[in-house]
């Protein structure tokens, strides 16, 4: 019998079976899906997860729940062999290898955000990818609001309160909101810190937020931007690079901030899984 590997466990690796046991009878084909983790995670609502708005379990789905006759292996790959057919995935737990010979490979392995290059970017920032992203992010909040509260008025709390998000895509304006809601919800129980006291910097590098959306949402992006800019939580164009404990726009201003920052670039560039493979480079990069 032929065997159907499919890499990634995301939307696209997970549809991709779902229709396969759709399509094929029980005895055309085996079917086998390969992911680092035993969940599908739902990324638009990792914002959410961010604030404490919707908690963990709220957002993931599991693989095995989704899939009927499909074989869910656990483990991230490590090498991909094109002409001898079969791929080697590492147990996250148990560093196990596991070998699955195929017939047919998919390959749905997702993408990361993109950096654009900047200096500093990957060092300095926090993405907005994953479930430890979310919870990484929220637990870096609460620890500037911790160390806000026994730091003195004055520039050092200043920057303990002051929190940037990169990118005015979908992304970054639900972050940067559900921050703010997350803001109003709990600074009251961090006396004597104020709302007025902190500051949301969202930063775009075009010239209204919401770029990608239609035509029809131009309304919308134009009351986003004014209230934006009316408020302590603003939004402002272009950023260049990001140096600790503060971040530098086109222009040459610099922004002191939290280290906490958080990148939400709608960009992505392909996520380079394989350790080691016998294809060329350029096959053995999605």
């Amino acid at each position: 019998m032929k065997r159907i590997v499919v890499l990634g466990g995301g939307f696209a690796g997970v549809a991709c079976a779902r229709r396969l046991e759709r399509k094929l009878r029980r005895d055309e084909a085996e079917i086998a899906i390969v992911s680092r983790d035993n969940f599908t995670l739902f990324t638009p609502m990792l914002p959410e997860v961010s604030s404490g708005g919707l908690e963990a379990r709220h957002v993931v789905t599991p693989i095995r729940a989704q899939l009927h006759r499909t074989t869910v292996v656990l483990g991230e790959i490590g090498t991909i062999d094109l002409e001898e057919r079969y791929v080697e995935a590492r147990h996250p737990l148990t560093d196990a290898i596991t070998r699955l010979d195929y017939d047919q490979l998919v390959i749905a392995l997702g993408s990361v955000t993109s950096t654009f290059g900047i200096p500093g970017v990957a060092e300095h920032t926090l993405g907005l990818k994953t479930l430890e992203d979310a919870e990484t992010l929220r637990n870096r909040v609460v620890a500037a609001l911790e160390q806000a509260v026994v730091t003195p008025p004055g520039p050092a709390r200043e920057r303990l309160l002051t929190f940037v998000v990169v990118g005015g895509g979908y992304t970054g304006c639900e972050c940067a909101g559900e921050l703010v809601d997350f803001f109003h919800s709990v600074l009251r129980y961090y006396r004597p810190l104020q709302l007025a006291d902190v500051r949301m910097v969202l930063i775009e590098a075009g010239s209204a937020l919401l770029p990608d959306r239609p035509r029809r949402w131009d309304a919308t992006r134009r009351a986003i931007s004014a209230a934006a800019a009316s408020s302590s939580f603003w939004a402002t164009g272009w950023r260049r690079s990001t140096a600790p404990g503060s971040c530098s726009r086109r222009d040459g201003s610099l922004r002191p901030r939290r280290s906490c920052g958080a990148r939400a670039c709608g960009p992505v560039r392909c996520w380079r899984r394989c350790r080691t493979s016998r294809t060329p480079a350029t096959a053995a990069c999605w």
